[in-house]
């Protein structure tokens, strides 16, 4: 398909954003925006998901309100189309940028003169509210680069970079945060230019692990910088030993290897159960976690279509009694369903609903019967604090289930009612799950509804652990915070081995982590996935 716009003269004659097929002919165009899609005058900003099935298009209704984001089918029709955010009247957008994974949307927020207010960041498919991840100081301005870059971009799929004015002393900075915030967790990639120095141009490595930039200290020549530590300005000493065990690492050549190798180094032949996940998406696996966890058995990934050797090997050697896949055709196909039933002497099942909440809904009522001793609720916008709940639910014998920010979904309530869990805790703060919601889920239990959270993914994870394990764990399993799969295959192990999972950066412990490490003394500690992911720095 070709996508292209046709500006219009007024209010009139609308502008018209058309898909039609390569070879034509131009009878065959679909209009994509207008009244159905709430946009009738466009801003030139069109992207495209990976897969090619969607359009991102910014638009008006009129030519003086609100500004839009829309995704609506390459094919269309526009009545199809949904929206992802939409401003007030007295504001516009400027830069866009889609996540690889095409999960997230980041943009500039600009007031009707397009002058830069705030960077915000929203799942693309429009299912949570926009987060906010900078503002400008007191005074200031957010600025531009002046050549040679954009103003907003990700590095990787969870971290969100811009540019922009932070500080009242005017320098313009490279600045990184996770694309759910808080704004306070960003930090200043060219941190040692700050004073006086500005930012012009630069590029990311597709892994996000290093950048290549060209600044001008103190106001001086430019210089092209090349850094492979982006989040941290002055790095932080390395942590004391947390423990005299022995350091692991459980890792492969990719997602799915580092997946199969975690699973080979926890799991016997012959477990009762075993979970497959799509290698690209998490919200179906993020309630897997705890049911893989209190079956016994582990989570393996999978491309969409073809099962990849890593995973049908290390089924080969499990022999799993039955295989339950989370998600639908659309996560993993019938093709590799097909595929999966020659790796086990019973069924191959799926878990799966309409969305992530029916799904996370469906995983608990074929895992866990009524009277549960508890019940976690977490974000189904992003994945850290559900998979750092996963092995606390799985030990203590309960679900996870998903919400939105401000409100419980109807699959969540009923399986809560269905379940009436003996308490429920709540993972992450006020602002991925408000205190509106925890309002609502008092009604779904006769105990407490209580919270586990901290200013950050991994002060949360850190929090979790602290309420579940006491100290002398047997072991902790690190994992990457800003990415989903080594910490998904990670879950059921450590419910397993009777240990947490905790949070770490790839060249940086927060500090929340070390802290949590020093409390628990473990008898040893598993890094997940390779030095592409955790670097020996931080081992």
């Amino acid at each position: 398909m070709v996508v292209s716009v046709r500006g219009g003269s007024d209010v009139n004659d609308p502008d018209q954003l058309l898909s039609v097929p390569v070879g034509g002919p131009a009878s065959a165009a679909t209009q994509l925006n207008g009244q159905a899609s709430g946009t009738r005058s466009l801003e030139v900003a069109v992207l495209f998901t990976p897969d090619g099935g969607h359009v991102i298009f910014e638009g008006y209704n009129d030519y003086d309100g609100a500004a839009t984001l829309v995704r609506v089918p390459v094919s269309g029709p526009a009545s199809a189309a949904s929206t992802i955010v939409t401003t007030p009247d007295d504001q516009a957008l400027g830069s866009i940028a889609l996540s690889p994974d095409s999960q997230h949307l980041a943009w500039i927020q600009t007031n009707d003169s397009f002058e830069p207010l705030s960077v915000r960041a929203a799942p693309s498919d429009g299912s949570g509210p926009a987060v906010e991840l900078s503002r400008p100081p007191a005074g200031g301005s957010m600025i531009p680069p002046d050549f040679g870059g954009i103003s907003v971009d990700f590095a990787g799929n969870d971290t969100v970079l811009f540019t922009g004015v932070q500080d009242n002393a005017g320098s313009l900075e490279l600045h990184r945060v996770p694309v759910d915030g808080p704004a306070s967790a960003g930090q200043a990639v060219n941190g040692p230019l700050a004073n006086g120095g500005d930012v012009f141009g630069y590029d990311w490595t597709d892994d996000g692990s290093a950048i290549v930039f060209i600044a001008a200290p103190d106001g001086g020549q430019r210089d092209l910088f090349i850094s492979g530590d982006p989040g941290a300005a002055e790095p932080p000493p390395p942590p004391s030993p947390p423990a005299d065990g022995p350091v692991e690492r459980w890792a492969g050549t990719d997602r799915h290897a580092t997946a199969a190798a975690v699973s080979s180094d926890t799991f016997q032949a012959g477990v009762p159960m075993a979970f497959i996940a799509v290698d690209t998406n998490f919200p179906d696996a993020l309630a897997g976690v705890a049911a893989a966890g209190a079956v016994g058995g582990p989570i393996l990934l999978t491309s969409t279509s073809a099962l990849p050797g890593a995973t049908a090997s290390e089924l080969a050697r499990l022999q799993p009694g039955r295989i339950v896949i989370l998600g639908g055709t659309g996560a993993v196909t019938d093709a590799v369903a097909a595929e999966l039933a020659a790796y086990t002497s019973g069924t191959v099942s799926r878990l799966a609903g309409p969305g992530r909440y029916e799904t996370a809904a469906a995983v608990s009522a074929a895992t866990f019967g009524p009277g549960v001793p508890v019940a976690y609720v977490a974000t189904g916008v992003n994945f850290p604090d559900a998979l750092a709940g996963g092995p606390a639910a799985g030990l203590e014998g309960g679900p996870i289930l998903l919400t939105g920010s401000d409100a419980l979904p109807d699959a969540t309530a009923n399986e809560l009612t269905r379940l009436a869990p003996q308490r429920i805790v709540i993972l992450g703060g006020s602002g991925v799950v408000t205190d509106a919601v925890a309002d609502a889920l008092a009604d779904y239990t006769n105990g407490t509804v209580s919270r586990l959270a901290g200013a950050g993914r991994h002060d949360t994870a850190a929090a979790v652990s602290a309420a579940t394990f006491d100290a002398d764990v047997p072991v902790v399993l690190i994992a990457v915070g800003s990415n989903f799969p080594d910490a998904l295959a990670g879950g059921p192990a450590a419910v397993a081995l009777g240990g947490p999972i905790l949070l770490v950066e790839r060249d940086v412990v927060p500090a929340a982590t070390e802290a949590e490490l020093q409390r628990l003394n473990p008898a040893r500690i598993v890094i997940l996935g390779g030095t592409g992911v955790i670097s020996e720095e931080v081992a």
